[in-house]
């Protein structure tokens, strides 16, 4: 299968804003001071659902495709032993590579008190990709095993917003520097915008052979490679 992952899930930008200096008075804010918008993006994320097979956390799993090999800091006192590394092999370098980096980690336990999201223990590990391709590739999420007994692989999964009524594109210059799960949520920081919130209800299978593109191709759609 295509070394790859896409996911299409869908944001909005939450801005929060505090009486200015001019106010003579505190104001005591409530609910009804925030309020939260729904975008255009509805309408288009149905059609997506429509027209892209629409995968689980579990599919990912299933099909994850690069290695964690077993490391461990060189310290003293160490806790645990059972940190992991990014595969590095003669055609996939996550370990060695400048084009993307990590950023941000949360995990199942985030998401969901019993600690598995759907029967599977997760690590979600953000990446951005800055000073490569002027950044236009955005940012991506590593979906990683950590499920007991289970194999430590991971797979990556590409973070996209709707471009129009049945398109969409990678978001350029996300830099992707913190991230939490919570339930079906995904909270990504957006250093210069704020919080951008993807739904794992809506992640995409796409055409993992379309390398160059990212979006509708044709009847098709691509994302870089990514599957």
């Amino acid at each position: 299968m295509p070394r790859n992952l896409l996911n299409s899930a869908l944001l909005l930008v939450f801005a929060f804003g505090l009486p200015g200096p001019s106010n003579a008075a505190w104001k005591n804010l409530t609910v009804s001071d925030y309020k939260l918008k729904q975008s255009g993006y509805s309408s288009t994320i149905a059609s997506f659902d429509k027209a892209l097979l629409n995968v689980q956390v579990g599919d990912i799993i299933g099909d994850i495709n690069h290695s964690n090999p077993s490391t461990a800091p060189n310290v003293k006192h160490l806790v645990t032993s059972s940190g992991y590394s990014w595969e590095s092999s003669s055609d996939f370098d996550d370990a060695n590579t400048d084009k993307w980096y990590p950023q941000g980690i949360t995990t199942s336990a985030d998401a969901y008190e019993k600690g598995d999201f759907d029967g599977h223990r997760v690590h979600l590990v953000s990446w951005h990709s800055d000073n490569y391709d002027d950044g236009k590739r955005g940012a991506r999420v590593a979906f990683v095993n950590r499920g007991p007994g289970g194999t430590k692989k991971y797979r990556h999964v590409l973070l996209v917003q709707p471009k129009g009524e049945d398109d969409f594109e990678a978001i350029t210059g996300l830099h992707a520097g913190g991230i939490l799960w919570y339930g079906t949520l995904i909270y990504v920081v957006d250093t210069t915008g704020g919080l951008r919130v993807f739904d794992l209800a809506h992640m995409y299978q796409v055409d993992g052979n379309i390398k160059d593109n990212i979006g509708k191709s044709g009847t098709k759609y691509g994302a870089y490679g990514y599957k």
